[in-house]
């Protein structure tokens, strides 16, 4: 997450990470923004952090949702037949992968 810290914190800077990534493998090589401290850095790549666990329901739904063509397939046919087949398997997965408070 240091690269991507670095990369909110100072867009467009130039910079190398050399070896393992971590604070003192970065290599600054911007000449017009400062190098953000590493308590920056830290700060920022734990709120990425954060932010990328919060948001992992979101990842799970999308893999577990049937296909769009599909989807519409079921909205058509619960159109036909009257039924609810597409509400019950959205709400499926709402269930199986719920949103964080």
């Amino acid at each position: 997450m240091i690269a991507q810290a670095l990369t909110k914190l100072r867009p467009g800077a130039t910079w190398t990470i050399r070896g393992e990534e971590s604070y003192s493998n970065i290599e600054w090589t911007d000449s017009e923004q400062s190098k953000p401290t590493e308590q920056e850095v830290l700060a920022e790549a734990a709120r990425l952090q954060a932010e990328f666990e919060y948001n992992q329901y979101r990842r799970d739904r999308a893999r577990a949702y049937p296909r769009i063509q599909d989807q519409l397939d079921m909205l058509y046919w619960d159109k036909i037949k009257g039924t609810n087949t597409w509400q019950e398997a959205v709400e499926a997965i709402k269930t199986q992968y719920p949103k964080p408070d």
